[in-house]
């Protein structure tokens, strides 16, 4: 108890070492106990036996949850030997309940739908954490290739997708039906395919990229032009098969002689290793074809200074005289 006659109550974290040097801390069971608050990093997914997140848990159900006289059965492992045990769940009020789960949501320990309503690792707005809504695992991130024309035949038009047609067809691919990503995800994606020059935007659009979301369908997006730095250029070393351009954009008018990428990713230095490593194994995945494989690679270095960018640039053309430089 505080002097003010409020309280500060502990479960499932270790009390600093202030309060454990007060005469008046009091332990209770959690049966009988009522919690003053509820730590967002408890609802974590993993973290309280009962709830799972993977599969999406009902705010109400939450609710319900700490309402006091919950019970749930666990399984304990002792010297080998398994054994169920009852744990019971200590009351909190709702509104510190609601409280907790929003800023869950805020720092992205759960992704919270609520009609079309979708938010992980943002503020949600008023209303959007109540009884209605779900609780889910954040999701995963999208890859690069889960962009593409082939991944997604409805998330064009005349050549061209925009961020809220991408956001639905995405949606419908990874998500349970009826729920959307959140904006934030989305635009992680296309962030890294435009800095990966996956995607570029459309030129003299009514709003720019970034933007928020209820600007989303005025944004337009294409893959680069075939020729473009980074995705659509072709090496200067190279021809015949091997040297074919990559997919050059969403419409429906791509000639057949283009090919698509199979996969697209963004790898570090290991990654780049590690791929080295397995190129024997990718290359037996496609051996009984008889088609050679062609990597096309970008190397970024933000920032980097010009005459860091020459020397780098020279190293490369040492390794490979494909390289081509890029102003």
């Amino acid at each position: 108890m505080r002097p003010d006659g409020s309280a500060r109550t502990w479960w499932h974290e270790r009390p600093d070492d202030a309060a454990l040097a007060e005469g008046n801390l009091e332990a209770v069971q959690p049966a009988h106990a009522v919690l003053e608050t509820l730590p967002a990093s408890l609802l974590q997914p993993g973290v309280l036996p009962g709830l799972n997140f993977a599969t999406g848990v009902r705010m109400a159900d939450l609710l319900a949850f700490f309402a006091g006289g919950h019970v749930e059965t666990v399984t304990q492992s002792v010297g080998g030997a398994q054994y169920e045990e009852t744990v019971p769940i200590p009351a909190c009020p709702e509104a510190k309940v609601l409280n907790a789960a929003t800023a869950a949501v805020k720092v992205g320990h759960l992704w919270v739908t609520n009609g079309p309503m979708s938010y992980c690792g943002e503020e949600p707005p008023a209303g959007a954490v109540a009884k209605p809504a779900t609780l889910r695992s954040p999701p995963a991130p999208v890859p690069l290739a889960a962009l593409t024309p082939e991944a997604l035949p409805d998330g064009r038009s005349d050549g061209v997708a925009t961020a809220l047609s991408l956001l639905t067809a995405v949606s419908a691919k990874l998500t349970p039906p009826g729920v959307l990503l959140p904006w934030t995800v989305l635009c992680r994606a296309i962030n890294d395919a435009l800095n990966s020059r996956f995607l570029e935007v459309v030129p003299d659009g009514p709003v720019p990229w970034p933007c928020e979301a209820q600007s989303a369908a005025k944004v337009e997006f294409r893959l680069p032009a075939a020729g473009a730095a980074g995705v659509g250029a072709t090496s200067s070393g190279g021809g015949g098969e091997a040297a074919k351009q990559p997919f050059s954009g969403f419409g429906e008018g791509a000639q057949a002689t283009v090919e698509a990428p199979v996969a697209v990713a963004r790898l570090d230095s290991a990654g780049l290793v590690a791929l080295a490593d397995a190129l024997a194994d990718v290359r037996a995945a496609v051996a009984a074809y008889g088609i050679p494989l062609t990597f096309l690679v970008t190397v970024e270095a933000p920032a980097l200074p010009p005459a860091a960018r020459q020397a780098l640039r020279g190293e490369l053309t040492t390794v490979a005289g494909e390289f081509a430089g890029v102003r």
